[in-house]
């Protein structure tokens, strides 16, 4: 085991081991739809790449989420509704807190 304060062979935090994210895009004239997946792996939890007792683990876990966003238009007129982590995947971030969750937004504009 490494002193607290040699940190010589040890993994940064807050860095996961993989991330990927995958993208479907339709679109046409009246509108698009879309949807994005985005994988983030594992990171370690402390500089000591050891068991943290705030977490009770050594890693944050991975997790997966996904994003949804259509768009409607008619002639001067757009709407747009996106959806971010539409399963309500909950997981924490580097500072122990939990994601927001589901998060909606909608939009709408017209030009003159």
């Amino acid at each position: 085991m490494n002193s607290a304060s040699d940190l010589t062979g040890n993994f940064l935090t807050d860095v996961p081991f993989h991330t990927g994210s995958v993208r479907l895009a339709w679109s046409a004239d009246r509108g698009s739809v879309s949807v994005m997946t985005r994988y983030n792996g594992q990171s370690w939890a402390n500089d000591m790449n050891a068991f943290d007792e705030i977490i009770g683990a050594d890693r944050y876990p991975g997790y997966l989420t996904t994003d949804i966003r259509g768009t409607i238009r008619y002639r001067s007129f757009t709407a747009s509704l996106g959806i971010q982590n539409l399963f309500n995947e909950l997981y924490y971030d580097s500072k122990g807190a939990v994601c927001p969750g589901r998060f909606i937004t909608f939009e709408t504009s017209v030009k003159f």
